[in-house]
């Protein structure tokens, strides 16, 4: 890439601008080549390594509206110390995070170091295309098979991040690399933008229109997870196969006129249609309605995704199982643990926990049947009963004593289970009312503040304007400043060299004697003579006269 870039951004932005490094700046063990681009947080560049020859993607932390550089130096200097500050820590944070992620469908990262004021973060090159520029050049709607080859590294990708605590916050169609062996990878997380939304009120740089959803448009974050991630590659597929990105969010929460993907697209022949309803799914405005993780989204996303484990005491039950079990009184239904390989069809043995009450059950029948012999006379030694006899009778009479001792108890624990499970439910409606109120207040107050910040903005703009012209009309006052003293100087040279010769003395020499007598005739008594204009006097009058004509025509400038 040639450095027209570096000049363009430059003569974008000017002096004290949002300006990029030339190509040719030593960053550590690095050489700047090219700008690969520029962002609203920041800026990247092409470097390679001086010594290993290796090509690396360096991203600058550069926040254009709390920083800015000047053409005279590499320095990033901070419009607004303490948000610039804070971002920058997240910066650093984020850098470390991700060079854990080992993982080939995430971009590594190689070093995070300081320099200039701010913070670089080295990332390995990527050779190839952003998905925005491959749908570009195919030119048509991707095919099913075309989307599934992409979407499965890509959720793995995901779900790997999301396993290291981490979130992307970003993505969309120009954060997707697709590598020149076809393969994506997951580039340019969000997580230092999102701290920025922290400390300050600048929203419209976070977001991406109609790729974020409703709860990124709150600068706590509370409410943002895995299904944040969700949405965003829903509505990148969406606009994938419409060819039409969805509404901004807040917009949709107001009026939503996002078509399901059957009617956006003309024709969805060749496509799952459990492929399509997982998009639709994914762009559910409420997040809790949402697919809470890649695994259960991928489901119906994908046609090769495995089932999932059971546990190994078995799958629990839902909720609504739950409820009704404790209210019929009946054991709580649960889903048995698959058998292992060894066991027989019938070698399903008893849990564990009715172990000792088998035992305690038995105990009691022999003690009874001996108590009953014993009464009848009999001595139970003597009997000839066979034993399985003796022990079934017992077992009988001791089940109903067992479960008359514990009907108490259960009832109890029955009882204490569906209130906790309705306190539960309450508390779960209450959280999802106030989550599904508050992004509309909070949209409301975003849009405040993102008017202030714009006029804010204006104003500052306008400043920097004034003192602009302010400070070129001072330079340009100077310097004629400057020009009137160097004429000054030049003209006292000038008059300094002259010889003082009075040319009225020379002709008063050269004329002939009979102008004598009209000389007396003017110097006789009564008659005034015309007084003569020394040289100095003819000087310093030429002098005032030139000075005022000059500084009155910068007065008539001016005004």
């Amino acid at each position: 890439m040639s450095n027209n870039r570096f000049e363009d951004t430059r003569r974008e932005n000017g002096t004290g601008g949002f300006i990029a490094l030339p190509a040719g700046t030593m960053l550590e063990r690095y050489q700047v080549d090219s700008v690969m681009g520029v962002g609203g947080f920041g800026i990247t560049y092409l470097c390679h390594h001086v010594t290993l020859g290796k090509s690396y993607a360096i991203k600058e932390h550069f926040p254009r509206q709390f920083a800015y550089r000047d053409s005279t130096t590499t320095d990033v200097r901070q419009s607004d110390p303490e948000v610039f500050s804070w971002a920058l820590d997240r910066f650093i944070q984020e850098g470390r995070s991700l060079a854990k992620c080992q993982h080939p469908n995430v971009v590594s990262v190689a070093d995070v170091f300081e320099a200039n004021q701010t913070a670089y973060m080295v990332l390995g090159y990527e050779d190839g295309k952003s998905l925005k520029a491959w749908l570009e050049g195919l030119g048509r709607r991707p095919t099913q098979a075309e989307l599934d080859r992409i979407l499965g590294p890509l959720l793995d990708a995901l779900a790997y991040v999301h396993a290291q605590g981490l979130l992307h916050r970003d993505v969309a169609l120009d954060n997707i690399m697709i590598r020149s062996d076809g393969s994506p990878c997951l580039i340019d997380f969000g997580a230092a933008r999102h701290a920025i939304t922290e400390r300050s009120h600048v929203m419209s740089t976070v977001v991406k229109t109609g790729y974020s959803p409703p709860e990124q448009y709150t600068r706590s974050g509370r409410a943002q997870g895995p299904w944040t991630d969700i949405y965003a590659l829903g509505a990148t597929l969406y606009r994938m196969l419409t060819g039409v990105t969805p509404p901004e969010s807040p917009d949709r929460q107001v009026d939503d006129e996002l078509r399901p993907i059957r009617e956006a697209m003309e024709g969805f022949d060749g496509y799952r249609s459990e492929f399509l309803d997982a998009i639709d799914r994914a762009l559910v405005l409420h997040y809790g309605d949402r697919p809470q993780t890649i695994a259960a989204w991928r489901v119906g996303l994908l046609d090769d995704a495995p089932p999932p484990e059971a546990s190994p005491g078995g799958s629990a039950p839902h909720a609504s199982d739950v409820l009704d079990a404790l209210a019929a009184e009946r054991p709580v239904p649960r889903v048995p643990p698959s058998a292992p390989p060894s066991a027989g069809p019938g070698s399903a043995a008893p849990p564990r926990r009715l172990a000792p009450l088998l035992l305690a059950g038995a105990v009691m029948a022999v003690l009874a049947g001996a108590g009953a012999l014993w009464i009848a006379g009999t001595p139970w030694w003597a009997t000839t009963t066979p034993q399985a006899a003796t022990k079934e009778q017992p077992v009988e009479r001791a089940a109903p004593s067992e479960s008359a001792h514990q009907a108490p108890a259960r009832k109890k624990r029955a009882d204490d289970n569906t209130r906790k499970e309705r306190e539960a439910e309450a508390k779960r409606a209450n959280d999802e009312k106030a989550a599904r109120d508050a992004p509309a207040s909070s949209a409301a107050k975003d849009a405040e503040a993102r008017a202030a910040e714009q006029e804010r903005i204006r104003r500052d703009e306008e400043r920097r304007g004034a003192e602009a012209k302010e400070a070129e009309a001072k330079r340009a006052q100077e310097a004629q400043d400057q020009q009137t003293r160097d004429a000054l100087d030049r003209l006292s040279r000038d008059v300094a060299t002259t010889p003082a010769t009075d040319p009225r003395s020379e002709a008063t020499v050269r004329r002939a004697p009979e102008d004598s007598r009209a000389d007396q005739a003017l110097e006789q008594p009564g008659r005034a003579t015309q007084p003569t204009e020394s040289d100095e006097a003819r000087q310093r009058r030429i002098e005032a006269e030139w000075l005022k004509s000059l500084f009155g025509k910068r007065n008539d400038g001016q005004r």
